[in-house]
């Protein structure tokens, strides 16, 4: 690199340095928004431009190079437009005047460096240029002579290239550090110019608050202790006029020794500490007890020590009565074994003894909607105003942030200025409450599983039965109307005699659903297309009076369900929905995914937490009051008439959906329709089933052998008949014993065991065990009414299982035979 270059510029940044601190001492100081005085300043500053551009680099004819662009840049951030502007011109003047190939590219550095500086300032408005931080301004050095480099590109290209080659690094190493040097001089002295204005400022208001204050203040000399000087409060409460009070020491008024005061001053002065209480002594002789705040002052270059002194006497002979009155209260209630707290009239919490602190950290001071509640205004339910018009109030309270209950008991405390607070004491009874709530509760759940296992029991008992003697009248109902003639004038009465069959077979599964002992065929299923599909028979089921809106989830919702249980969920709740519009109104379901959390499933014993998937049957119906609510799953109770329902409609579905593993919730208000929620629980499984499989079985003649296992003699002759008649071969039973040994003895092949799963002796699938140990190639078709989980899993059928269930048709018996022995089922 060129010395020959580097050596003038940076004389020539060194010059622009030296003027700025001259200019610092140049008295006249612009005002921000005189306009004259930003004029002088900008002449000024371009009086420095041209003393800069007298001594610059002269590379070539025509062609200097100096600091003028720094000058003018920093001119336009640190004062603005007007100093820029005219200093700008007055240079450009001189440059203009200097002539040569360069003129108007000059010219041209000096108008764009002022230009950019001025918007520099104005885009960083919102900070003070003294405020720039060194990469800041280097960063607008750079700027502003990467534009003057290409503004080199104007002069005639040899020159140009002449001058870009030789000036480029120079210019760049030595020009932006200049903007850095010149900046950081320039905010320096703007800084310290308001430090001095700040200073006489302060100055000025000291005095003015000093003698016009009426507080007692005075200043002392830290060396000595002298009063250097009292305000007119100070002379008016001690009692000595002004020039007496400035003769004086602070040991003459003060009661401890210099040395006492000598090192309460240089704490004072040190800011270790600023708050004193003394003894003070008056004209008249007296002593007083005064309070003092002190510390150091300058005072025209000096610095002294100053103190503020109140009176207290008065004050500090009240605290000390109320103190030791206080000391006693407060003893007797931190002792107490209870939580007690004191609030005021303006709900602020002025006491909290340490057995309530332990239990909530209340903090004094703080009011108590804020604190407990976080609320901004009292609590309705507060029994403050009464309490603090003199009322005693006894209360419990329940707080849902630790989960406890309270005993409270509020009485009035009135207070020495005649005011009036409140003292509260707490007595934790939650285990009180929950033994009690504990008791109630088991008492509720043993009567209800009580009533509940009854009616299971007596519902398996009757279906056991009851389904055997539905098997028969249906099963001969079914095959005399096959055989029947249309035109046959028993017809009619026989048709009655089997529908009124079916109606029993109905209401015997609404008693097995509700006692959760009916057999389920799980799938998983796609809630979303189960409901889709329902709706299209649910628009016949509830009328056209009644609009049925789908808000079907986005999301796929699976759970592991039997189709036909979740279709009869379904219907009851469409029809119990119908019945509460009778002149019609608004039916929506609504499917999705939910997160039943620890919180939720805390306050409801029979729920886990987990995800279910949801279906939500809503209606705008009648709505039911709080006291049908609390019977509407219960067995036989209904609100209908008695020709219009069995009672049995909502507990099959309580009792399906518990039997799913689900949850059923539901919100009414009379007048405001129902909403029934339930839950089940969701899988990630893939595998999607609807119901059973939609292909057909025909019912084929038969060839095979069938052994026929049954302890209830109409239904095994029922079932034979059926058989025989369908070209099956048949081996009839009398009972277990005689089934055994009729499988040992027959030397053919059985194809098919059609057994019941509960007999005397041994139970269904005990009896398949023993037979294929003589026939291993046979199959087994359990058929029953109740299987008291003999063949299920928690009512679930087991994997490989076929299952009949009774009461059975013909045509169900024959097709379920054939899906088992074409080995499609």
């Amino acid at each position: 690199m060129d010395t020959q270059i580097i050596v003038p510029l940076v004389h020539n940044a060194a010059l622009l340095l030296v003027l700025a601190v001259l200019y610092d001492l140049i008295p006249i100081r612009p005002g921000p928004n005189r306009f004259a005085a930003q004029a002088i300043n900008g002449m000024i500053i371009g009086l420095i431009a041209i003393a800069v551009m007298t001594n610059p680099l002269h590379f070539s004819p025509g062609v200097v190079f100096d600091t003028r662009s720094v000058l003018l840049s920093m001119t336009g951030l640190f004062f603005g437009t007007i100093p820029a502007v005219i200093a700008a011109i007055i240079a450009a003047l001189y440059r203009f005047l200097g002539g040569g190939a360069g003129t108007w590219v000059g010219i041209g550095v000096i108008a764009t460096s002022a230009g950019i500086g001025i918007l520099w300032r104005r885009v960083r408005s919102q900070r003070n240029p003294s405020h720039f931080l060194l990469l800041e301004l280097y960063l607008l050095g750079i700027v502003v002579h990467v534009v003057m480099l290409l503004l080199m590109l104007f002069l005639p290209w040899p020159i140009a290239v002449k001058v870009l080659s030789g000036i480029t690094i120079p210019v760049m190493l030595i020009y932006p550090v200049g903007t850095v040097l010149l900046g950081r001089l320039l905010a320096l002295q703007q800084e310290r110019r308001k430090s001095v204005e700040a200073l006489t400022e302060s100055e000025s208001r000291y005095r003015s608050l000093f003698e016009s204050n009426n507080a007692v203040i005075l200043l002392i000399d830290l060396e000595s202790g002298a009063i250097r000087d009292a305000n007119a409060a100070a002379c008016r409460y001690y009692g000595w006029p002004r020039e007496e009070m400035i003769q004086k020491g602070i040991a003459d008024i003060n009661t401890l020794s210099m040395n006492e005061i000598k090192a309460e001053m240089e704490r004072a002065a040190r800011d270790e500490r600023n708050h004193f209480f003394f003894k003070h002594c008056l004209a008249d002789g007296s002593v007083r007890d005064v309070e003092i705040y002190s510390g150091t002052i300058r005072v025209e270059g000096e610095d002294l020590l100053y103190s503020l002194v109140f009176d207290v006497t008065d004050r500090l002979m009240a605290e000390r009565t109320l103190t030791c009155e206080r000391k006693r209260f407060k003893q007797i209630l931190d002792a107490f074994p209870n939580g007690i707290y004191i609030v005021n009239a303006d709900y602020k919490i002025e006491y909290v003894n340490p057995r309530l602190k332990e239990e909530f950290g209340l903090v004094e001071g703080r009011k108590c909607h804020e604190y407990l509640h976080d609320i901004p205004a009292p609590c309705n339910w507060c029994p403050n105003p009464k309490v603090l018009q003199g009322e005693r109030v006894e209360w419990e309270w329940y707080n849902p942030a630790n989960d406890r209950m309270y005993d409270l008991y509020d009485i009035p405390l009135y207070n020495d200025d005649g005011t009036v607070s409140k003292i509260e004491f707490f007595h934790d009874i939650t285990e009180r409450k929950r033994a009690e709530e504990n008791q109630r509760n088991l008492e509720e759940q043993l009567f209800h599983a009580q009533k509940m296992d009854a009616v299971g029991r007596l519902a398996g008992g009757v279906a056991h039965d009851f389904n055997n003697l539905l098997s028969v009248i249906l099963g001969y109902g079914d095959m005399m109307l096959e055989e029947m003639k249309p035109d046959h004038p028993d017809r009619t009465s026989l048709q009655e005699i089997y529908n009124a069959g079916v109606r029993a077979q109905k209401l015997t599964r609404q008693l097995l659903a509700f006692s959760r002992r009916q057999v389920l065929d799980v799938r998983i299923i796609d809630v979303n297309t189960a409901v889709s599909g329902f709706a299209k028979m649910m628009h016949r089921l509830i009328g056209e009076d009644i609009e049925l809106k789908l808000n079907i989830s986005t999301n796929e919702v699976r759970v592991k369900a039997d189709m036909s249980q979740l279709e009869q969920v379904l219907m009851n709740l469409a029809v119990n929905a119908r019945d509460a519009m009778p002149d019609g109104g608004e039916l929506s379901i609504e499917t999705g995914i939910v997160e039943l959390d620890r919180a939720y499933a805390a306050q409801r014993p029979d729920v886990n937490p987990g995800t279910y998937g949801m279906i939500a049957v809503r209606d705008n119906g009648t709505g039911m009051d709080s006291e049908t609510l609390h019977q509407i799953f219960e067995p036989f109770f209904s609100t209908k008439e008695k020709s219009k329902g069995t009672g049995l409609g909502l507990s099959t579905v309580f009792g399906i959906v518990k039997q799913h593993g689900g949850n059923i919730w539901v919100y009414s208000e009379p007048g405001h329709g129902s909403i029934f929620k339930i839950y089940l629980p969701h899988t990630a499984d893939a595998d999607l089933s609807f119901g059973e499989n939609s292909t057909s079985i025909p019912v084929l003649p038969g060839s095979a052998t069938v052994m026929v296992v049954e302890d209830d003699p109409g239904v095994k002759r029922l079932v034979c008949n059926i058989l025989s008649g369908k070209g099956y071969q048949v081996l009839e039973t009398r009972n277990v014993d005689h089934a055994i040994a009729l499988a040992r003895e027959h030397s053919g092949k059985v194809h098919l065991v059609l057994t019941d799963v509960i007999m005397p002796g041994m139970n269904g699938p005990a009896l398949y065990q023993k037979i294929v140990q003589y026939h291993p190639e046979a199959r087994v078709l359990y058929m029953s009414g109740y299987t008291e989980n003999i063949i299920t899993r928690q009512g679930v059928l087991m994997e490989g299982i076929h299952f009949l269930e009774k009461p059975f048709s013909t045509k169900k018996l024959l097709q379920k035979i054939g899906e088992i022995l074409t080995g499609q089922g």
